[in-house]
């Protein structure tokens, strides 16, 4: 997939919305479907296709943000004044495999793999900050050492920083634009030094030198 050439379309446009509001909420485990629009008094829209178009969107941002996936979405979707900007998944690719680069600096849970859950919700009242949020989760037995626990905290603090700036920045915009109240990213990710530079063709001592920090 060329980033440059995808551009993520509006939740509006995906659902074909010509009037009114919807509430969107995409949540893997529903019972009945992943993907759930209810229809405010009066709303128009593309009854037939949007939950196609709608779930077609979530799948080309998964496809584009690996190993994150989305967990859960709740939109309030309107009909915008102003054309949204487009999800910029150059920057956020980036800045979400930084994730990746940062678990590969944990000497003390290499071999392990780390559940890592990140959220943004925006408050119903108006001015109020976006509220960011990261999970960390060391996955196994439970049987974890006080070593890894506390490369688990370090780990958790140092992409907390990254998360922040996303939220404040492309995805934080990206959801305000499209009417996004919550958006849930999970990802598991192998601490493998050995594999991850192999993957980018660096050898294993240069990769530890410039090992994100």
């Amino acid at each position: 997939m060329l980033l440059a050439d995808v551009t993520v379309p509006a939740l509006y446009k995906a659902a074909g919305l010509k009037r009114g509001e919807l509430r969107i909420t995409y949540d893997p485990t529903l019972h009945h479907g992943s993907l759930r629009i209810k229809a405010g008094e009066g709303a128009v829209y593309d009854t037939d296709g949007a939950k196609q178009r709608v779930t077609d969107l979530v799948e080309q941002i998964n496809d584009a943000l690996p190993p994150f996936r989305a967990s859960f979405l709740k939109a309030d979707v309107r009909r915008p004044k102003v054309e949204p900007w487009p999800l910029d998944l150059m920057t956020a690719v980036s800045g979400l495999q930084l994730f990746y680069l940062r678990a590969q600096a944990c000497i003390d849970l290499i071999g392990e793999t780390l559940e890592v859950v990140v959220s943004l919700s925006v408050p119903k009242n108006s001015g109020a900050e976006l509220r960011a949020q990261v999970d960390c989760y060391l996955l196994g037995t439970g049987n974890a050492t006080p070593a890894q626990l506390a490369a688990l905290q370090e780990y958790g603090a140092a992409v907390r920083a990254f998360w922040n700036r996303l939220a404040q920045t492309v995805i934080g915009i990206w959801c305000l634009d499209n009417g996004i109240t919550e958006l849930r990213l999970m990802a598991d990710i192998m601490v493998d030094p050995r594999q991850a530079m192999a993957a980018i063709g660096q050898p294993l001592e240069e990769a530890v030198e410039d090992t994100v920090h």
